[in-house]
Formats: structure tokens, sequence, C-alpha cells
């Protein structure tokens, strides 16, 4: 039989006993069901679950490769169909380079090194919300369209 040791409400720990010889230490406390789990409630003779976890928002995991991401761009009509090829190869688009423009030499430079060189692309890349805000002119129209690139879905 399981037995669960309850603490304002919660159940805190639950342990299984032989029915005939219940250590002392444990007299009093509820029988528990199967299904019983630390983390759980128990109220009026009746134990509820542990909530689920929440899922992790899949925006904060979210990454393509630079095919992937490229062949989204363009099948979203986001980037012209050169630029995309030109992107998938590493070059630098020139949609990314008008984006650039206003950024200081260096973070412009960095900004056009790191593509080249990528082999994945993150969804929560500062750059890229910076290019998706600029893109769709407000912050929910950047996450929609990130959500669209990435097939993530909020």
């Amino acid at each position: 039989m399981k037995l669960a040791e309850i603490k304002d409400g919660v159940v805190v720990n639950v342990i299984v006993v032989d029915p005939k010889a219940v250590p002392d230490w444990c007299v009093g406390w509820p029988e528990a069901p199967e299904d019983a789990r630390i983390g759980g409630t128990y109220a009026n003779g009746v134990f509820t679950p542990p909530a689920a976890p929440e899922a992790p928002d899949s925006r904060l995991t979210a990454s393509l490769s630079r095919l992937d991401f490229c062949l989204a761009l363009m099948r979203l009509k986001i980037l012209p169909v050169d630029e995309c090829k030109a992107a998938a190869r590493g070059e630098w688009p020139a949609t990314f380079a008008a984006f650039v423009a206003g950024l200081p030499t260096d973070e412009a430079a960095e900004a056009e090194i790191r593509w080249a060189t990528a082999q994945t692309v993150e969804y929560g890349n500062p750059l890229l919300q910076g290019l998706a805000l600029a893109h769709a002119g407000d912050a929910t129209g950047a996450a929609a369209l990130l959500d669209a690139i990435f097939g993530v879905t909020p």
C-alpha cells in the first residue's frame, strides 16, 4: 500500500509500506492512490496530481539550418529568389546590407562575418530580430514573421 505525507495540503513524500507493518513514523498518513505524486495536492480526502510542467517556449530553442532558413525566406517571398540563393551560399544579400547600413561599421562587419560562417540561424538572434522588425514594422508583425519562418506555433 502507498502512504503520502502531506504538509499544508501538498504531497511531500509517497512511500510503499507493508499494510501489516506500517512504521510508527508514518502512522496517520493517508493512503495514496497509485498515481499520487510528490508536488500534488491533498484536500478533503482527494489527491490531485501536480500540474503538468509548462512547455518551454519553442521560440527560445527554435533554429534552422542556413539552407532551411533561406528556403523559408524564398517560400514566404521575404527575399527575392536571387538573394535567397546568394544567402544560401553565405553571401550577404542586398536586403541584409541595407538593414545593417545604419549600424556602426564594426557591428555591420561582424554581422556579415557571422552570416558567412553560420551553419544555423537562431530565432532569438538579435540581428535577425532587428531584420524582422524592420521588415514587419512592429513587434507583433516581427514575431508572426519569425514564427512563420521557423514553423513555430506560439
